[in-house]
């Protein structure tokens, strides 16, 4: 079984983002971005970093700008304030 497509950011919703945003922001998860266009959330048990599914199951975008986009909105950053690569682990 294959996974579904890469998506664009505006297959992300608002709601999809302030949903998963809620519990990133209440339970201390770390983002980051992860290879091959795709985000990372940090296990808080087993430590480890694991691809965040996207809405329709698909777990990678269709470009570093779509991700890096969902993953700024994710933390809670505006455009003018993302910096770096996103590689780095990062909380909101």
């Amino acid at each position: 079984m294959s996974s579904p497509p890469p998506i664009t950011a505006a297959d992300v919703s608002a709601s999809w983002i302030s949903t998963r945003r809620e519990v990133i922001v209440r339970d201390g998860f770390a983002l980051r971005g992860g290879p091959g266009c795709t985000i990372e959330i940090k296990s808080l048990t087993t430590n480890e970093w694991h691809w965040l599914t996207l809405p329709g199951g698909a777990i990678a975008f269709t470009t570093e700008g779509d991700r890096g986009a969902v993953l700024a909105r994710l933390m809670g950053e505006t455009e003018t304030e993302r910096h770096g690569d996103g590689e780095k682990e990062r909380r909101p």
